[in-house]
C-alpha cells in the first residue's frame, strides 16, 4: 500500500516538473519570438524603446569623457538593437530545446548570430536609405549629451 502511494506521489511530482518545464520552455519561446526580427510587427512597441534605453546608459558613460557625436550614438542604438534580436533568437532556441529536453549547441548559436547579423544589416541599410535619422533629429528623440 506505502509503495503504492509513493510510487503515485512519484509519479505527481514528474508531471509537475513536467508541467512546469514546459510553461518555462512555452514562456522563453513566446519572449525571444517577441524581441526577434520574426515579429517585426512590434520593432517599434518593443525592441526600438529597449535599444534606446540601453544605449542611453553607455552613451551617457561615454559622454563624461569625451563628445558623443550623432553617428556614434546611432551605431550604440543599432547594435543594442541588434543586441535585443540576438537574444530573441536565443531565447527560442533554448525555449525549443528545453521543450524538447535537448542542449544548445555551438553551431545552433553560430547560425544565430549570423541570421541576426543579416537581419541587422539590412535594417542599418534601410535607416541609411530611409530619413529615420533625421526623425530623430526632428523630433529630439536625441540625448542632450550627443553633439
Amino acid at each position: 500500500m506505502k509503495g503504492k502511494r509513493l510510487l503515485q506521489s512519484k509519479k505527481k511530482q514528474k508531471n509537475m516538473l513536467t508541467i512546469i518545464q514546459t510553461a518555462y520552455a512555452v514562456f522563453l519561446a513566446i519572449v525571444g519570438f517577441i524581441l526577434s526580427p520574426l515579429s517585426w510587427w512590434n520593432d517599434l512597441a518593443i525592441n526600438v524603446p529597449l535599444a534606446y534605453i540601453m544605449a542611453w546608459p553607455i552613451g551617457y558613460l561615454i559622454s563624461l569623457f569625451a563628445p558623443v557625436p550623432y553617428i556614434a550614438f546611432l551605431g550604440l542604438f543599432v547594435l543594442m538593437y541588434w543586441i535585443t534580436n540576438i537574444i530573441g533568437f536565443l531565447m527560442i532556441h533554448y525555449g525549443l530545446l528545453v521543450y524538447k529536453k535537448q542542449r544548445i549547441t555551438k553551431k545552433e548559436i553560430r547560425g544565430t548570430v549570423i541570421l541576426t547579423t543579416a537581419y541587422s544589416v539590412l535594417v542599418i541599410l534601410l535607416i541609411q536609405i530611409s530619413t529615420t535619422s533625421s526623425l530623430l533629429q526632428q523630433y529630439n528623440l536625441l540625448p542632450p549629451w550627443v553633439t
